[in-house]
């Protein structure tokens, strides 16, 4: 199942598994460029991984910097 419906699930809860890409897609449709909605939106598996590696890398160096000042 994954969670790329992760968020959707939690705003409809009783939606039944397959119908919420229908339901994600719809609510980015009607809501314009939402950023909350388009940040839970992942293609798959590892666009998922790639994008919490990519922000885990970014954390770490405003850690660092941040550290060092």
């Amino acid at each position: 199942m994954g969670l790329r419906y992760h968020a959707t699930h939690h705003l409809f809860m009783s939606l039944p598994y397959h119908n919420l890409g229908k339901a994600q897609r719809r609510l980015a449709r009607e809501l314009g460029k939402n950023d909350l909605i388009m940040q839970t939106s992942r293609s798959g598996l590892w666009h998922a991984l790639k994008q919490i590696w990519q922000e885990a890398a970014t954390a770490a160096v405003n850690k660092k910097n941040t550290q060092d000042e």
